[in-house]
């Protein structure tokens, strides 16, 4: 297996327009090549077209607790992640998609943070260095797992005789970013076809990592869509097309309990994955928060903010596997 001096002799002789091994690179020379390459990869830590990856790390809750640590050596022990992807929250076995605040300004907004006994909608994460801290809102309940999505990023070189192991597109583009800093820190020519080069692989190994947009909308807005009714059920493209490959089919239930302009909360036969107020989509944290396994209280708000109590003749469906 190649090894980290490997590629600092290569990203020499790159700088000095060398085909072959031929003259060798002494200590102060491969030192600096070592610096630079972990310079390059600390600059590339902020990037999330560098992020290699996205692993899904599942946490158990505890139950009253709202603040975690992330990090080397913490609650949460893994390399220190610059940026969370994505959250959720595992309830009953299904997976519920929640906020993700990086912004101390969003968490400076939540003016009620020790609401607890319920299921989390949004969790914040502070990026401290070397150790993260994690905050959930509102404080869980027992029995929840928290999932993560944290950028994973190439770890910087110990010494010189570390294993080089690195994913697809970024050896070369890490090769020629090295050469390319190295030529005027060791006072070598300008290499217009090394900065070429340079620009060239990590594109490549941009466009490796970037996540194209996705685009989606509300189940309300989708043409041909029947009326919701009590136990109907209708198809949901999750993937393939339209012509029934890759098709799964939601259900809508019913709220065990008749809306009559005073009630807030309603019980579902199954946990709900999201609930609809009048056929319209609502979400977790924004239109409705858990109370229960199968029980939510509807937070609904008007334009001007008002809370709406849903009335007699009003529908609340909730969305099941």
């Amino acid at each position: 297996m190649a090894i980290v001096r490997t590629l600092i002799e290569q990203a020499l002789r790159i700088c000095r327009g060398v085909k072959r091994a031929g003259q060798g690179a002494n200590d102060s020379e491969l030192n600096e090549g070592l610096y630079v390459g972990n310079a390059i990869l600390d600059a590339w830590r902020t990037n999330r077209r560098t992020a290699y990856s996205t692993p899904r790390l599942a946490v158990p809750l505890s139950s009253g607790v709202q603040q975690y640590t992330i990090g080397p050596g913490a609650t949460i022990n893994i390399p220190w992640p610059p940026w969370l992807e994505l959250a959720s929250i595992i309830l009953n076995g299904i997976e519920i998609p929640i906020e993700v605040y990086h912004d101390a300004e969003q968490w400076q907004r939540v003016q009620l943070k020790s609401l607890g006994n319920t299921i989390p909608s949004t969790i914040y994460y502070d990026r401290a260095f070397p150790v993260g801290n994690l905050f959930l809102w509102p404080i869980p309940y027992s029995g929840l797992s928290l999932v993560l999505y944290p950028w994973q990023q190439l770890a910087e070189f110990g010494a010189l005789t570390d294993p080089l192991n690195l994913p697809p597109a970024f050896r070369q583009a890490l090769l020629y970013s090295i050469a390319e800093e190295l030529i005027p820190r060791l006072g070598f020519p300008e290499r217009a076809d090394v900065v070429r080069f340079a620009r060239r692989y990590r594109a490549a190994a941009n466009t490796l990592n970037t996540v194209p947009p996705r685009m989606s909308a509300d189940y309300g807005l989708l043409a041909g869509r029947p009326q919701l009714g009590g136990g109907s059920s209708w198809p949901v493209i999750l993937g393939g097309n339209s012509s029934g490959g890759g098709s799964a089919t939601v259900q809508w239930i019913p709220s065990l309990e008749t809306p009559d302009g005073i009630r807030t909360t309603f019980s579902f036969a199954q946990p709900p994955v999201y609930i609809s107020y009048n056929g319209l989509n609502q979400f977790l944290g924004v239109g409705y928060r858990m109370v229960g396994s199968s029980q939510v209280e509807v937070t609904i708000r008007d334009v001007d903010g008002n809370l709406i109590i849903p009335g007699v003749g009003d529908s609340i469906m909730a969305e099941v596997l």
